[in-house]
């Protein structure tokens, strides 16, 4: 969900859970989920309809009108021989134009009754829209093994420090037994609400949007920016939108995330559970490069024309006196930092004001007019007179 445009997770709806498809449109994949202890052995076909919940999975596939992909995933493996479950496994995971239709149609012709299909094409259609997965291992293992090779390279990818790993891992985790119970700490119960009203509820509850999770990082101390992730997606952040609004030039806007991320590490390093001093410094420092950003823009905003450039250097340099004395180790870098953070809170400008969300419109203006002047050139190129 990081670093793929995958905005949401629904769980316990159903089926186990529900991958939303790229940008949230179908196909989405319906998710099933069967552990299974060691002593009871590998999966056999025979068991996958009933006991495996193929039965289950198909009936939901068949409600959302065979529009969806499906998964389903164990902790347990395969049986191994010819006509098993390891076989169908592999028939399943091999590419549409590389499937042994042949066998394909062999396993669902036997699974047919047993799924509750009504023909052999339904059998085939389900199948075909369908992968197993073994994930292996216990608990603890599976624990391990996410953090090392999920959780570790996202966060490395993000411009994060492995070494928030494992409590990246467990406000995830947390978050995931929160949407599974239909637990929300942040809403009042509502019981009394019936029809529509409760089932939208119960579903936000178990839905995990992007913004959830991101906050549910941040919350916990995960040195995670809204801009890390939309740069993965390269949707632009409202950040840069605006310092390009402002006129800033392009190693301020390139350098600008980087700073960000740089003081929103130490900001949530010095965000406590309960009330400190250093709690309330991060507050007083954000507070006084607010109050300096005003005096800056002040001093430098003339309303319809280009500021930005001078806005910036007149807040850097106030920045750099002496006089603000932080009580925690943050020097100049930093403190831009926390002035892109409040730029991308919205609460520093560097231009009139705009929608946010959309390029401001002197931008695409601007922009609109050098792709004109690019197309025009090269038909000068070699004239005498030009």
């Amino acid at each position: 969900m990081l670093t793929k445009p995958h905005p949401w997770v629904l769980c316990e709806w159903h089926t186990d859970y529900v991958c939303a498809g790229p940008d949230g449109i179908q196909p989405h994949t319906l998710v099933s989920v069967k552990h299974r202890s060691q002593d009871q052995g590998a999966w056999a076909l025979a068991d996958l309809p009933v006991r495996g919940g193929f039965k289950v999975l198909f009936e939901r596939w068949i409600a959302s009108e065979r529009t969806n992909s499906c998964r389903w995933v164990t902790n347990n493996g395969f049986k191994v021989g010819e006509n098993q479950a390891r076989e169908l496994s592999r028939v399943l995971s091999s590419k549409s134009e590389d499937r042994d239709t042949d066998a394909l149609k062999w396993f669902a012709s036997n699974m047919q009754s047993a799924i509750g299909a009504s023909n052999v094409d339904d059998a085939i259609h389900f199948l075909s829209t369908l992968t197993m997965y073994s994930t292996g291992g216990d608990e603890h293992s599976m624990q391990a093994l996410v953090i090392d090779d999920t959780v570790r390279p996202t966060l490395a990818r993000l411009g994060v420090r492995p070494g928030f790993a494992r409590a990246a891992y467990n406000a995830a985790f947390k978050l995931v037994d929160e949407a599974v119970r239909g637990l929300n700490p942040e809403e009042p119960d509502v019981d009394w609400m019936v029809g529509d009203d409760l089932a939208d509820h119960s579903k936000g509850v178990r839905m995990i949007t992007k913004a959830r999770f991101l906050q549910r990082l941040q919350d916990s101390g995960i040195p995670i920016t809204s801009d890390a992730i939309e740069d993965q997606n390269a949707t632009g952040t409202a950040m840069s939108r605006k310092l390009r609004a402002g006129m800033l030039g392009p190693t301020a806007i390139s350098a600008a995330p980087r700073l960000r991320r740089r003081w929103y590490e130490i900001e949530a390093s010095f965000r406590p559970d309960v009330p400190s001093p250093f709690a309330d410094e991060v507050g007083r420092i954000r507070a006084e490069i607010l109050h300096r950003a005003l005096n800056a823009e002040l001093r430098t905003r003339t309303a319809g024309s280009s500021y930005g450039p001078q806005m910036h250097m007149e807040l850097s340099k106030s920045l750099s006196g002496a006089d603000l004395n932080p009580k925690i180790p943050v020097g100049l870098p930093e403190l831009m930092g926390c002035v892109y953070q409040l730029t991308d809170e919205c609460q520093i400008w560097w231009s009139d004001e705009f929608d946010p969300q959309y390029e401001a419109p002197w931008v695409v203006q601007g922009r609109s007019q050098n792709q004109h002047t690019q197309l025009a050139f090269p038909l000068f190129q070699g004239d005498s007179n030009a």
